[in-house]
């Protein structure tokens, strides 16, 4: 995942917010995907706001309430793995693993 286009964090609303400004002209035709991407590609500043949690889903934190998600279609924060104290991203125990505990790097 390149792109993130949603709101879930300041940074996100920071990047959201900048391409609005940029784009949404009174009167004009509403913009589209293409013009939004071909901004970013244009301004890397922008593009970098919320690249941290690019791939980094909000429902990582409620897993214990969701059924068709688990932890290993989730990403870690590169401040999130500091914190855990290693590069690693666990994931739930799967039928027939050989053991408990499984990571994944990414």
């Amino acid at each position: 995942m390149t792109h993130r286009l949603t709101i879930d964090c300041e940074e996100d609303y920071r990047l959201i917010s900048a391409v609005y400004d940029a784009l949404h002209k009174e009167g004009a035709p509403p913009f589209g995907l293409q013009a939004i991407l071909d901004f970013l590609d244009s301004r890397p500043d922008v593009f970098s706001l919320n690249q941290k949690y690019a791939g980094v889903n909000w429902y990582r934190h409620h897993l214990k309430d969701l059924r068709m998600v688990d932890v290993s279609r989730t990403r870690w924060t590169e401040q999130e793995r500091a914190d855990r104290g290693g590069p690693a991203q666990r994931r739930a125990p799967q039928a027939g693993d050989s053991s408990m505990r499984s990571t994944r790097s990414g």
